[in-house]
């Protein structure tokens, strides 16, 4: 993720983090990379947004802790699963999110042993959190602009 945003214009400064170790060495030309869980994290840096791939039983734990430090968006990348259960969907109601982009193609995750999922059945979606933000959340679906060239690109409020 951290790649992409560079690419696109974003040079920072970033803070990279990720649990594992022998992700180190690939993150260091990107930003300020360590290797620590974010949740165990005493005092992590302010932040102007937040871009993460949480685990699934994890990833609200990930946005209530970045309330604290981050300024703008939260952006966590989950299956489409992860808003339907009663009581993430109620908290889920209140905590700000503004935002659902659904991937319209299923992504390929490498695994720890380096190989590619090939079959990767579940759907994701970008869930996009705003502080202040108290209405309903908006959906999206975040299109390849080269392909549909009347379409901008996805657009959420004045920003």
């Amino acid at each position: 993720m951290i790649r992409e945003i560079i690419q696109r214009g974003n040079p920072g400064p970033h803070f990279v983090n990720d649990i594992r170790d022998e992700e180190l060495a690939t993150l260091s030309d990107w930003g300020q990379a360590t290797i620590s869980d974010y949740l165990t994290m005493g005092d992590p840096p302010v932040c102007n947004f937040m871009v993460t791939n949480p685990p699934f039983t994890k990833a609200v734990e990930f946005v209530q802790k970045a309330r604290a430090h981050v300024s703008g968006p939260i952006c966590i990348l989950q299956s489409t699963r992860w808003q339907s259960t009663q009581k993430r969907s109620e908290w889920l109601r209140t905590a700000g999110l503004a935002l659902v982009l659904n991937l319209p193609r299923r992504p390929q995750w490498e695994v720890d042993s380096g190989d590619v999922v090939k079959n990767n059945v579940m759907d994701f979606a970008w869930y996009i959190f705003l502080p202040g933000y108290d209405g309903r959340p908006e959906m999206d679906w975040l299109v390849d602009n080269a392909a549909n060239p009347d379409r901008a690109g996805c657009h959420f409020g004045d920003g």
